[in-house]
């Protein structure tokens, strides 16, 4: 049990000084960027599907279970882009959420 107890001390006295923070923080910083644009830039073309299989293909606009899985993703990314917001302290995206 001692080196446990130890090993939690050095942990947070390693946490404390900044931890992974201070020298993966432009990793992080871009690597969240990055992928929230790529993850911006597929609500186009969603909505892009949608009007193409409903209005030009004149598929009938029904209930269909399968729709959830555009619903969850959707609240996930306003909930994960006001998140961001918060964060990154960059203006552009408060308009996205």
């Amino acid at each position: 049990m001692q080196g446990s107890s130890a090993a939690r001390r050095s942990l947070r006295a390693w946490w404390r000084v900044g931890g992974p923070s201070s020298a993966m923080r432009p990793f992080v910083n871009g690597t969240t960027l990055i992928l929230w644009a790529w993850a911006t830039w597929w609500i186009p073309l969603l909505a892009f599907f949608g009007v193409w299989r409903h209005l030009v293909r004149r598929s009938p606009l029904t209930y269909a279970p399968l729709y959830w899985s555009l619903v969850f993703p959707l609240g996930m990314y306003a909930v994960a882009t006001y998140r961001l917001s918060l964060a990154s302290d960059f203006e552009p995206i408060e308009i996205f959420s």
